[in-house]
């Protein structure tokens, strides 16, 4: 048995764009992290392969935090999974994000296991929700839907 953190949200873009936002470097930095002002994004780096690395670099008020991630499935556009690990924590965690078509966008799933003896569900699901925020007023940038900008954020 494990510990779950499950959110689902629909985002208004398509999902190769959605998944570009989850899996492009330059993408990362402008939406992963847990609060707009609070927390910044310096870094992000992504080996999208069976195996690859994603590393996010994320500094917020009470410093610095680094995720360094291995990919386990790529299905484009369709799935993400990756074993999570927070540098200087032992404890790998497994994040499976799955993308559908809906009529007003995309419906996007994020499942977060953790061993049963974590502490950090809690703190994950605060995390996400603050990440999903960020995306979504991303996407919506004045008023214009990302999916409409390939090229830049």
């Amino acid at each position: 048995m494990s510990k779950k953190v499950e959110m689902t949200k629909v985002f208004k873009t398509d999902s190769d764009t959605l998944f570009d936002l989850w899996t492009k470097p330059e993408h990362l930095q402008k939406w992963h992290r847990p609060h707009d002002t609070l927390f910044s994004t310096p870094d992000a780096e992504v080996d999208l392969r069976l195996g690859g690395k994603l590393k996010i670099v994320m500094d917020g008020p009470d410093g610095r935090h680094i995720v360094a991630a291995e990919f386990t499935e790529i299905d484009r556009p369709k799935k993400l999974a990756l074993n999570w690990r927070w540098e200087g924590s032992e404890e790998v965690t497994k994040v499976t994000i799955s993308m559908r078509p809906v009529a007003d966008g995309t419906e996007l799933t994020l499942i977060h296991e953790h061993p049963d003896d974590s502490k950090m569900a809690d703190s994950h699901k605060e995390g996400w929700e603050g990440c999903f925020a960020v995306l979504e007023s991303i996407i919506n940038k004045e008023g214009q839907p990302y999916g409409k900008i390939h090229t830049t954020l």
